[in-house]
């Protein structure tokens, strides 16, 4: 292919026209007008213009146009990890701040009194980092019994409970004090998301017919483990985040539990805390409430004893329900029908052995779920065993 001359240079008072090529909207290309001293060539630049406004493509060039750097961002994983590098140095700093005085450095008054020294600061509160006398310790937690304390011993924080400092908690008044308390038991153990905590509780008797120790700790959302001697707590939220965890994360009860205690004492220095069995039982009990709780048990007039059988299960949402997920009309799909069918699939264990061990347990949902009457179930086995035809052993 034989390369193409350059057009002939224009005459005095002849100037080429423009080329403009059509290029998507918001932008245009734009050619120098070429001098009349100066011929145009197939060298000449091409800029790349933003125009006024997304709508226009065409318009008159500007001879004096630049070509602007386009600006680099840093949003990559390696470029926020190489920023923060620099300042790696000053996080440590930072946090090594909230393990000391702080702000407290050289006077150590109280913040709110002014008048005492303040050596103990929570880590639950707004102003965790204000350190506090003994007195207005206590008064600022009476309505908040399961924050975490530390106490300043000239030379480091340690832990230290509200129990210790001298908190009552009264219960039936949201902390406000009873006119008619009644102490509760010692070494009352509460289980929150934060960590154990002993508390000194005091009960309500100020009414003519007071409500029950349990029922006053469930108004408190806490469960107790236990109807009789109320001594070991497990706070609602403490039991909703395992449930909410073992869902997502499939977490075992073992590990949280034992979680929860490091918490408070990961070098195992005070006296051990065994209440495996309690949260055990108790998140039985709690996963049954929350069924019941979906299937608006609570507010049938027939209760609890009205459930029937199935009735706490969830439908599955991907089967088609009439009514519910179905298209109006979905019978006379023809030749589709078949998108509306339901299928189910039956799979058994056949390498599962069964194994009597004597177990003596309590069913929390007789027939509600998953599972049939184990009486029924029985009985339905005993129609049919002996009555079939033996197996051949060269069956297989």
């Amino acid at each position: 292919m034989s390369k193409q001359p350059n057009p002939p240079a224009p005459g005095p008072g002849h100037e080429p026209p423009t080329k403009w090529s059509r290029k998507m909207a918001g932008f245009r290309l734009a050619r120098p007008q070429p001098s009349i001293s100066q011929p145009p060539s197939a060298s000449s630049s091409l800029l790349f213009v933003m125009t006024t406004s997304p709508e226009e493509v065409g318009g008159t060039p500007s001879a004096k146009t630049t070509a602007k750097a386009k600006r680099k961002r840093y949003t990559t994983n390696t470029d926020r990890l190489t920023e923060w590098l620099k300042f790696r140095e000053t996080f440590l700093d930072e946090a090594l701040r909230h393990d000391g005085l702080g702000d407290f450095l050289r006077h150590m008054s109280c913040s709110n009194c002014g008048k005492k020294d303040g050596t103990i600061k929570c880590k639950d509160c707004g102003d965790g980092g204000m350190l506090k006398c003994l007195d207005r310790t206590v008064d600022a937690h009476c309505r908040h019994p399961l924050h975490c304390i530390e106490r300043w011993n000239s030379a480091f924080f340690e832990k230290v409970s509200l129990q210790s400092l001298g908190l009552y908690y009264q219960l039936g008044h949201s902390g406000v004090p009873c006119p008619c308390p009644q102490p509760g038991p010692k070494n009352f153990l509460i289980f929150d998301v934060s960590s154990p905590h002993y508390v000194t509780i005091n009960y309500c008797h100020c009414q003519d017919e007071p409500s029950s120790n349990w029922v006053q700790l469930l108004r408190e959302s806490w469960f107790p483990a236990t109807l009789q001697r109320l001594q070991t707590i497990f706070t609602f939220r403490c039991l909703e985040t395992f449930h909410k965890l073992t869902l997502q994360g499939k977490t075992n009860l073992y590990d949280y539990y034992h979680t929860l205690l490091r918490l408070s004492d990961n070098a195992n220095l005070s006296a051990p805390i065994y209440q495996y069995p309690e949260i055990h039982r108790v998140f039985r009990m709690w996963r049954n409430l929350m069924a019941l709780k979906r299937a608006s048990r609570g507010h049938d007039p027939d209760g609890v004893s009205g459930t029937s059988q199935g009735g706490l299960m969830v439908e599955c949402p991907a089967c088609p329900h009439p009514e519910q997920n179905l298209p109006d009309g979905w019978e006379r799909a023809g030749p589709l029908l078949f998108l509306y069918a339901l299928f189910i699939a039956v799979d058994g264990n056949f390498k599962l052995k069964g194994k009597e061990r004597n177990l003596k347990d309590v069913e929390l949902m007789p027939g509600w779920g998953a599972y049939v009457l184990e009486d029924e179930y029985q009985k339905h086995l005993a129609n049919y065993i002996g009555k079939g035809r033996r197996a051949s052993p060269a069956c297989s």
